[in-house]
This record gives structure tokens, C-alpha cells and sequence, in this order.
């Protein structure tokens, strides 16, 4: 049987990275945007102590075990049934206790605060997630979605995109403010941005601080001021200039592609068909033809 305290130095860490320094068993680590993942094939019994750390983080047991675990992720103990796959969410900055009677098969999704965190303003109330374990399958399949991805390549818009929409399927149960949507001045400076260099990483996170918002609030006000989540917004400014520079110019689509953030022409194909209906070099023949 194990056991962790707390000590000063561990406040500011987040929880990739203490799992990584505190414990010995088997971990699998990727980084997704400004998520971090973590899989545990078989995380040992024992009775832990966990500090304070930075993130806010999801932790899911995978595989069916007979028995329950018992938990206090700092509003009080819960006690886990493990016979389906479940989920538990920890809070930031928040002592976690855990009794782990069996191994378990466990995958962490750590998101920044800043993916839940609203303005000060705001009514949200973050409690209500760490108060019980929960079976809902759809966060479950997103995770795992997001752990199969990751390991292909992601950029950091959609990386921060697909952890965005974690946060949202944690959040459905959380009471909310009306959204409002982004002044004319924050659409201006994040299309800007978005606009400056089609081919940059850009992830949420740099987007919400331009308008001086965290990043849950700007997704959602974001898509109420312009209809569409940023990273489609983007896609569909990426595909309107290659399809200007494939009408206007000789360059190679190669060349194009780059130019609009796609390292790999046969996947800018494909999205270009998807987003217009031909292929590039279709819609080249045709404008020249």
C-alpha cells in the first residue's frame, strides 16, 4: 500500500507530470494542443494522497472490474462501482483521495483551467462535477476518440478543438449563464489573427487572450457572434484561398496546400473536395479549360 502527501513543490504542477514523477508503474504520455493524455494499463492498488495540482483532470476507469473504489475529490467521499466503464473529474488545487482496491485501466485527459473557467461575471459553478463518478458513455468515446487521433497528428485548433467539446459533454449538467457573443472589435482582432497566417498552429487558448476571455466563454461566444466554432471558421477561409490561388496562379497544389496548413496534399485534397465538391486540380482544369 502507497501513500502521497502533499508537499509546496507539487501546487503548480499539473497532473501529467506528477503521475510521471510519483509513480512507478506503466504510463503512456501525449501531449493534444493544450491537453495532456495519459494511459495507465494497469494503475496498482493502494490508498493515495494526491496535492493540489493545476488542471482539471478526467480520469476514466476503461475496463470492467468487480468492485468499487472509494474517492474524495474534495466535496466529500464517493464510492465508485468499477463492474462499467466510469469516469470521475478532479478539481484544481484541490487535495484528491484515492482508495484503489484493484488495477486498474485508466487513461487521463488533463485540461488547462481555462477550458472550464468562465468570466467573473459568470454563474457557473464547477462543483457539481467532482461530486460523483458517472457512466456516460459519449465523454468515454470522445476520450478515446482524442487518444486514437493524437497518436496520427493533430493540430492545435483541432486538438483544442475535440478538448473543447470534452469540456462542453462535463459541463452539460452545470448550470449557465446566457451565452453572449464576442463585441465587433474580438471577432475583428481573432479573424485577423486567424487570417494573418492560414498555415500557424493557433490554438484556443492564444485566440480567448487576444479578446481577454477564458477559453470556454470564447468558444461559445465566439460561435454566437459568428455562427461557427473558430476552427470551422478557419477551414472555411483556408479552402476559399486555395481555391483563389488555384484560379489565380500556377502554383503547384503542393505549394498551395502548404500555404493553407496542410503538410500532406492528399489530405488538403480530400478536404478540398469535401469543402467544394472537386478536386483541386479538377477545379483548375475547369477554370482553364
Amino acid at each position: 500500500m502507497s501513500k502521497r502527501q502533499v508537499s509546496d513543490m507539487d501546487k503548480a504542477r499539473g497532473y501529467a507530470d506528477f503521475l510521471k514523477s510519483a509513480y512507478g508503474f506503466t504510463q503512456d504520455h501525449r501531449c493534444a494542443g493544450a491537453l495532456n493524455l495519459v494511459r495507465v494499463p494497469s494503475r496498482t492498488p493502494g490508498r493515495y494522497v494526491e496535492p493540489p495540482l493545476a488542471g482539471v483532470s478526467l480520469q476514466i476507469s476503461r475496463s470492467p472490474r468487480r468492485g468499487h473504489a472509494k474517492l474524495d475529490l474534495g466535496a466529500g467521499r464517493i464510492q465508485v462501482d468499477l463492474a462499467t466503464p466510469v469516469f470521475v473529474v478532479t478539481p484544481p488545487r484541490q487535495v484528491c483521495q484515492f482508495d484503489i482496491p484493484l488495477d486498474l485501466d485508466l487513461m487521463v485527459v488533463e485540461f488547462p483551467p481555462s477550458f472550464f473557467e468562465l468570466d467573473r461575471d459568470d454563474a457557473v459553478r464547477l462543483e457539481t462535477l467532482h461530486k460523483g463518478a458517472r457512466d456516460d458513455p459519449l465523454p468515454i468515446q470522445l476520450a478515446e476518440r482524442l487518444w486514437t487521433l493524437s497518436g496520427v497528428g493533430l493540430n492545435r485548433l483541432e486538438s483544442d478543438r475535440l478538448g473543447h467539446a470534452l469540456a462542453t459533454l462535463l459541463m452539460r449538467q452545470v448550470p449557465r449563464a446566457p451565452v453572449n457573443g464576442l463585441a465587433p472589435w474580438q471577432v475583428r482582432r481573432v479573424q485577423d489573427r486567424l487570417m494573418a497566417d492560414l498555415a500557424a498552429d493557433i490554438g484556443l487558448d492564444e485566440l480567448a487572450q487576444l479578446v481577454g476571455l477564458s477559453t470556454f466563454h470564447f468558444c461559445r461566444a465566439f460561435r454566437a457572434a459568428t455562427g461557427l466554432p473558430p476552427h470551422r471558421w478557419r477551414h472555411a477561409r483556408r479552402m476559399e484561398r486555395a481555391r483563389e490561388l488555384l484560379e489565380a496562379t500556377a502554383q503547384p497544389v503542393s505549394e498551395i496546400a502548404a500555404a493553407v496548413g496542410y503538410d500532406d496534399p492528399s489530405r488538403f485534397a480530400a478536404a478540398f473536395r469535401k469543402a467544394l465538391g472537386v478536386s483541386p486540380t479538377q477545379l483548375r482544369r475547369e477554370r482553364h479549360s
